[in-house]
């Protein structure tokens, strides 16, 4: 996975690979154990995601996440 910086980006490489499955969205949350809408909800408004949710999505999609100390603004 590229270098992410904002959920719009790790949502772009999580739809990538997510229709490439061929995956629904709520498929891909009931495999994550997560609330149906919840992929949904953080893609269509671009919303932060929390880790645990992030690293979840990950593990279904066969993707590793890596998490990188930030840089100082």
């Amino acid at each position: 996975m590229p270098s992410i910086d904002n959920p719009q980006q790790l949502f772009a490489a999580l739809e990538e690979r997510r229709t490439a499955l061929g995956i629904t969205q709520r498929d891909l949350c009931k495999r994550a154990g997560l609330s149906h809408s919840t992929y949904w909800y953080a893609a269509a408004r671009g919303t932060d995601v929390s880790l645990r949710a992030a690293l979840r999505y990950c593990n279904v999609l066969g993707l590793t996440l890596k998490i990188a100390k930030g840089k100082k603004a």
